[in-house]
């Protein structure tokens, strides 16, 4: 393997923009990155930090400085006084880097810088504990900022917990590859097949993979080149073009840090599908009480959230969501805003909307289909998650809750609203249960919503229920 494929670059940074307009009160926006994924951002409704990746459990340290000092600094610099402002951009990024090389050494730099109207502005020394201004405007902000010592002693503390937290995150992080075989038919040539071997979710990002034929690697191999997933894992996928009706044995040969020993999945001949409608069963929890009219009627009711993912050869991949209750459509969820809509305009007293966005959706189907940006076969992701009332003529009610997602149409996985675990209904399911049983905060947000999809079924239909 090239050493320098070994080197290995993190980062995580903390981006702050303010604007100021002269029509306008100043905009502000700040968010926290790592290695390209956005993990949290400053929300100016509440006033704080928001995690913007519900998977993300290990978020660091925040930096010092609140939403009001920007808006101070940059009508300290721009002149400006509160009737007044023209149009100016202060940014700031603080933050850390961690580089591995490939003689096992490994580097950590920290900075803090600021620009002004796209010029550079001034910097921190954090061992000096000064500022080395880099533009004739930062001559006064220099001066006051390096006599403000407690607050860059608390700049000094928050980079050296940066690179406490980075370097520990890298030291105890590993993750093992999944992976997956498979093969399509030769766009050019009818003689031959594709044979595809892909390695997804595997940390650190080194990876050696290799197709063969009778444990001998094959050669005109190419490579997709090693990939970020969405939650800082790694995929790659090789392929080779190999005889339709060559007999021998198959094999993808995956070697990882990760792993103990070097793993070979075989292919097993087959291509192709049957694309069918997912089944539900209908496996939720249930809860029986009493009503208070005991002369009521048997009565059945259902608020149910349906998505849809298809992922097809020639496109990318197409999201549909729409919320149901008691068959009629009531929202629906626009690919073009972003943001559920009601469809259903009489409708004022829409539920809670669940959980989970649309490129989650779409990054959980390229995991189960082993798709890459650029290739991607036919397959379809189905969810439904919600809650039923039943009305029994002796007064009693049950309710039901669930959370199911069916694939390629068999029964996928479901959620168990009391224990908050997954429950694999396909050997294909089993990675996914045990990465989704890990995520305790996204499983009490559904939790909560499915409690909250109980309460308004409940309320909606004026029954007297128990706390469940």
């Amino acid at each position: 393997m090239d050493p320098q494929t070994l080197r290995q670059k993190h980062f995580l940074h903390y981006k702050f923009t303010v604007l100021t307009r002269s029509d306008s009160f100043p905009e502000f926006s700040a968010v926290c990155v790592y290695d390209e994924r956005r993990i949290k951002h400053f929300s100016n409704e509440e006033r704080v930090w928001i995690l913007t990746d519900k998977d993300w459990t290990e978020a660091p340290e925040d930096p010092p400085d609140s939403r009001d000092w920007f808006i101070h600094q940059i009508r300290t610099l721009s002149t400006c006084t509160d009737s007044q402002c023209s149009d100016h951009v202060l940014q700031r990024i603080i933050g850390c880097e961690l580089e591995k090389l490939p003689d096992g050494s490994v580097n950590l730099t920290v900075f803090d810088e600021y620009g002004f109207d796209g010029e550079d502005l001034i910097s921190f020394n954090s061992e000096t504990m000064q500022w080395i201004e880099k533009n004739p405007k930062a001559k006064e902000t220099k001066e006051k900022w390096d006599r403000n010592t407690g607050r860059n002693q608390f700049l000094q503390y928050f980079l050296k917990t940066c690179t406490d937290w980075i370097s520990a995150f890298h030291n105890t992080k590993q993750s093992s590859p999944d992976v997956h075989v498979s093969v399509s038919k030769s766009p050019d040539d009818e003689s031959k097949l594709v044979l595809s071997c892909l390695a997804t979710g595997f940390y650190p990002r080194d990876v050696q993979m290799n197709i063969r034929l009778n444990r001998i690697n094959l050669e005109d191999q190419t490579s997709s080149g090693i990939r970020p997933n969405d939650d800082e894992t790694f995929q790659m996928r090789i392929s080779v073009k190999i005889d339709r009706n060559h007999e021998g044995s198959y094999g993808c040969l995956v070697t990882h840090s990760s792993l103990t020993e070097p793993v070979t999945v075989d292919w097993g001949g087959g291509i192709g599908y049957e694309m069918m409608k997912l089944r539900r069963s209908l496996t939720g929890t249930k809860m029986t009480y009493k009503s208070a009219n005991r002369d009521a009627q048997q009565e059945n009711h259902f608020l149910h959230y349906k998505f849809t993912v298809l992922t097809r050869s020639d496109s990318f991949p197409e999201f549909s969501a729409v919320c149901v209750y008691d068959d009629r459509r009531i929202k629906h969820f626009s690919n073009e805003e972003r943001v559920w809509i009601l469809t259903d305009k009489d409708w004022t007293e829409a539920p809670e909307d669940p959980p989970d966005s649309r490129d989650w959706f779409i990054h959980q189907i390229r995991t189960l289909s082993n798709c890459t940006d650029s290739q991607c076969s036919d397959h379809v992701l189905q969810r439904i998650i919600g809650c039923e009332l039943e009305k029994l003529p002796d007064g009693s009610v049950n309710l039901t809750v669930f959370d199911e997602y069916g694939f390629d149409g068999e029964d996928l996985i479901s959620f168990n609203y009391e224990s908050m675990q997954w429950i694999d209904k396909n050997p294909k399911a089993k990675e996914t249960k045990e990465k989704w049983d890990r995520q305790t905060g996204r499983n009490q947000f559904i939790k909560h919503f499915l409690k909250t999809c109980t309460d308004w079924i409940s309320a909606f239909h004026n029954t007297n229920k128990s706390k469940f």
